[in-house]
């Protein structure tokens, strides 16, 4: 027994001062204590006994999420003594990678003590579970596989057996798979690869020097998946010593289980030499270098914008023109850009030498480009001022026939003033070019009220009439630009159209004509049908034939032999005799073939059938000869001797061929293409369809209803909209258009055919035999012959039209001309008349 002493404290109730008072006093108190020993367990060593593994593999995943490898021994008592403190041994493995952890037992029959005391026993013929689990051990994880890890269990008395486990181990295994050091910008590039079995948990990565602290920022991942990669980068300081980055290591610190507590892995990073570090800053610089010389030549914007878009060699400015083929040429793109655009090498240099030509130069180079010849040049106020004068060509777009050229030296306001004091420039379209593109833009504001008739055409628009491969179509776009439409639009309203440009269709007539053999054609139809303007299409065809000299004529009379000769530039005659043979002699002498077009017929036709055909008897042996044709245009005359008269000479003098409605594709183009030379478009298709539609395919009223859209748009407006078509097509000035389709001669001819209009004007459709039958139940009376002769009339002037044996009107704009005059009215008034 062992004593001790010992002071407390205590509360006791004391006098003080005559008061009873509560207060703490010490005391001194003596303890005594017994101290148990403890009983040594008997000794089992004589004990028989088993052990027996409950599994003999251990999976044991060192990964993201520990798992600790749990395992169970069985320990059977075999004797029939009690067996005493049977206990898994803590121990670690022979090589220092796992560590034994016992855990608390697990007996399998009811007991009070635990077994890991020194008192625990087994009962004889009883067994005991005894557990265990196992961690991987070290400051890095190994290798993932099978290993082998032996266990022992010791009873009283130093008694143990031993059983091997297999440990299948699976545990990250991070190694540096690619390391790039950067000797640039002095950074490390890592690429990390998990070639272990289990995934690495979130971990922070450094770089270390062993021999001296680093202070860098760290690199950190949530966690690195078996056999993935990942990569990262270390920025190193611009002035760590080339021995410190040779030192450098890689260091991991997980920062979940299993905590591991770090490991390296040195990188062996070794920066070039010196002397190659060099070479490389001089490398570099050429580099940069030959990048600054490539970008210059081949990354130029102008040069990728041309590759890229040929065609914008024809936009560009006049003063770029020389630096892109320049540039071009350096990089051996020049022939396949001028190739895409349409632009010859020798059309280029023209147009870069444009800008240092003088004023004569200038004006041979656009005449030149636009097929004419320039014509004597006018002087100005300024001596060095000299005004060009060119004749256009016949097929010029637009409504313009001569331009002046005018290059000034001088202030934009005196060049005007010097141009207005030309007298021959008065009310001439004048194309002024200055020296550069500021003048340009300068001009132009001096240029753009349209009432006047100078053009300043900007640096990109010379470049375009310079080199486009259609020169007429850019001076047009020009033209149309700064001009009043309505001064050059080229609708042609009155007569046979002149211009090339505006003639569309008629193809199967044109190669019925040209593409045979020699022969004598009789062309008939109505007024304003389309008969001049074919006329007048061959006689543009046959100019460009050396072997065929073709002369058109337009009869106001029957006055023709001594026009003939006149042309011919034959001796004066009226005989179509002594015009025959001179003719003939004409033919031996210079063996071209004679093509005579002949319009406006019908007076010479009718004076003919008085005198039997005197002349035209000479024209068929002439033609009969196969030198010589002839074309005859008329209407009524010449189609009821051709066509209704069968004991008429005409019908075997030629074919007849009939002029109609234009074909619906040429119609269209009428409707569009000159419109477009003007940069004009109609805000839909539809549109132009109904154009052609409501015109019924007559070729005159179409270009009629697109002269009074030009006239009636704004100035500055480029788009033709719904309501501007439906305006003109319900104008007066169209109405009148259609008003004169009186064709008859007399007036009994007048009469039948207003008769048949205003009878059949609101049916869709109507056959001679109903027309008739209307008449005879009116109780007129009428002559048969003479009524189907005015079907023929209107027929033929393209107000009737006949199909599957049914007569209809084929212009709705007639129609609806016709149906707003009230002709249930005048239909009144002639019946009346009629019968009175």
């Amino acid at each position: 027994m062992d004593e001790q002493r010992q002071m407390i404290k205590t509360k006791d109730w004391v006098e003080e001062k005559g008061k009873t008072v509560e207060k703490f006093i010490e005391k001194e108190v003596h303890t005594s204590s017994y101290r148990l020993h403890p009983i040594p367990a008997p000794d089992s060593g004589q004990v028989a006994w088993e052990l027996q593994p409950k599994t003999q593999t251990i999976p044991l995943n060192a990964g993201n999420n520990l798992q600790a490898g749990f395992f169970v021994l069985e320990v059977k008592n075999l004797s029939d003594q009690a067996l005493h403190h049977p206990h898994i041994l803590t121990q670690n493995s022979a090589d220092g990678v796992f560590e034994i952890i016992p855990t608390s037992p697990q007996p399998s029959y009811p007991q009070n003590e635990a077994l890991y005391s020194r008192t625990s026993l087994i009962p004889p013929e009883k067994s005991v579970r005894l557990a265990a689990r196992i961690i991987p051990t070290g400051e890095r994880p190994i290798t993932s596989k099978t290993y082998s890890l032996p266990v022992t269990v010791a009873v009283s008395g130093g008694a143990s057996k031993t059983v091997t486990l297999k440990i299948n181990l699976k545990t990250p295994d991070v190694q540096v798979a690619n390391l790039d050091y950067s000797y640039l910008n002095n950074s490390v590039n890592i690429r990390l690869h998990n070639r272990g079995a289990a995934d690495l948990p979130q971990a922070h990565f450094y770089l270390r020097d062993p021999q001296a602290p680093l202070n860098l920022p760290r690199q950190s991942l949530d966690g690195l998946t078996a056999q993935a990669e990942e990569n990262f980068a270390f920025a190193l300081p611009q002035d760590m010593p080339r021995e410190q980055i040779q030192r450098l290591q890689l260091e991991i610190r997980p920062m979940r289980p299993p905590l591991y507590m770090q490991w390296y892995i040195p990188l062996n990073i070794k920066p070039l030499p010196v002397y190659v570090l060099v070479g490389l800053a001089l490398g570099a610089v050429l580099l940069l270098l030959l990048a600054i010389f490539y970008f210059r030549r081949y990354r130029h914007p102008l040069l990728l914008q041309l590759s890229a878009q040929p065609a914008a060699l024809l936009s560009l400015p006049l003063e770029q023109l020389d630096e892109a083929g320049k540039r071009l040429q350096q990089t051996g793109r020049l022939s396949a850009v001028l190739d895409s655009a349409d632009v010859s090498q020798a059309r280029l240099q023209q147009a870069q030498a444009f800008a240092q030509a003088t004023s004569a130069e200038k004006a041979q180079i656009l005449a030149q480009r636009l097929g004419v010849r320039t014509g004597s040049p006018l002087r100005t106020a300024s001596p060095e001022n000299i005004v060009y004068s060119l004749k256009l060509p016949a097929d010029f777009l637009l409504n313009v026939d001569r331009l002046l050229l005018y290059f000034p030296d001088c202030d934009v306001k005196d060049a005007i003033a010097d141009l207005k004091a030309i007298p021959q420039a008065e009310g001439r379209i004048t194309l002024i070019i200055g020296a550069d593109s500021a003048y340009q833009r300068a001009l132009l504001n001096s240029t753009q009220d349209l009432s006047n008739k100078y053009v300043a055409p900007q640096n990109t628009q010379l470049s375009n009439l310079l080199l486009s491969p259609n020169a007429h179509q850019a001076l047009a776009a020009v033209l149309a630009q700064q001009l009043s439409l309505k001064q050059i639009s080229p609708y042609q309203i009155g007569g046979g159209v002149n211009k090339e440009a505006v003639f569309f269709g008629r193809r199967e007539l044109l190669a019925q004509i040209i593409n045979r053999d020699p022969a004598n054609y009789l062309l008939v139809g109505g007024r304003q049908m389309g008969k001049s303007t074919l006329l007048k299409a061959l006689e543009r065809r046959y100019a460009d034939n050396p072997q065929v000299q073709c002369s058109y004529h337009t009869l106001s009379n029957e006055v023709l032999v001594p026009r003939l000769a006149q042309a011919l530039r034959l001796p004066k005659t009226e005989d179509a005799e002594v015009l025959a043979a001179a003719l003939e002699q004409r033919i031996h002498d210079t063996g071209q073939r004679f093509i005579f077009l002949i319009d406006e017929a019908d007076r010479f036709i009718a004076h003919e059938q008085v005198r039997g055909y005197p002349i035209l008897n000479v024209f068929r042996r002439l033609s009969e000869q196969g030198q010589c044709s002839f074309m005859l245009a008329g209407f009524w005359q010449l189609y009821q001797h051709a066509v209704l008269d069968y004991q008429s000479p005409l019908r075997n003098f030629g074919e007849v061929l009939e002029v109609g409605a234009l074909e619906t594709d040429a119609c269209t183009q009428l409707a569009t293409r000159p419109m477009h030379s003007m940069r004009l478009d109609y805000a839909n298709a539809s549109l132009v369809d109904l154009l052609v539609e409501r015109c019924g395919q007559r070729a005159n009223l179409i270009a009629y209803a697109c002269h009074l859209l030009i006239q009636s748009l704004p100035a500055k407006q480029r788009t033709i909209a719904a309501g501007d078509v439906q305006r003109v097509l319900d104008s007066r000035d169209m109405n009148k258009r259609v008003e004169g389709w009186l064709m008859g001669m007399s007036e009994q001819e007048q009469h039948y055919e207003r008769l048949v209009a205003y009878a059949t004007i609101t049916q869709d459709s109507f056959s001679t035999g109903e027309l008739l039958c209307w008449l005879e139940d009116k109780g007129l009376a009428f002559d048969a012959a003479e009524l189907e002769r005015s079907l023929s009339r209107l027929e033929l002037a393209f107000v009737l039209k006949r199909e599957n044996k049914r007569w209809f009107y084929p212009v709705p704009l007639f129609v609806q001309t016709m149906q707003e005059d009230d002709p249930e009215l005048k239909l009144a008034a002639l019946l009346r008349q009629w019968r009175g």
